[in-house]
């Protein structure tokens, strides 16, 4: 009988779950969203082809962890319960960096910049 249990634990263990699916597409947009970031140039003209797509895709990737977000607070709670969403040192660290992204992208100055470098923040959930 023991045996049994063990073999149907390892196959639900290796049974792919839509919790994987979805660690799967995040972990694959931070890898994009990371080659982005080394592709990106500051010192480039603002008013490029390249730089232009670059804000759209990085727009794009916002609206995207955005979402993952969004799924994670629906799924988790946001505050209040033990194991909530932002009770998580890297779900902290995951929020600032799309709350940071978004005002980024609405306040859109030179000077805000520095901001901007948060992104590389981003790859680090790799680690975990």
């Amino acid at each position: 009988m023991a045996r049994s249990a063990t073999i149907k634990k390892q196959q639900n263990k290796d049974k792919i779950t839509p919790v994987k699916v979805f660690e799967g597409i995040i972990m694959t947009l931070i890898i994009v969203s990371s080659i982005m970031l080394v592709v990106d140039n500051p010192f480039k003209d603002p008013e490029s082809n390249q730089i232009i797509f670059l804000g759209y895709v990085d727009n794009c990737f916002t609206i995207l962890f955005t979402l993952e977000a969004l799924v994670k607070i629906i799924a988790m709670g946001f505050f209040m319960r033990a194991h909530s969403y932002l009770r998580d040192s890297w779900n902290i660290m995951d929020f600032s960096v799309v709350v940071l992204g978004w005002i980024s992208s609405i306040i859109n100055s030179e000077n805000i910049s520095a901001i901007k470098v948060i992104r590389i923040l981003r790859p680090l959930r790799t680690i975990n």
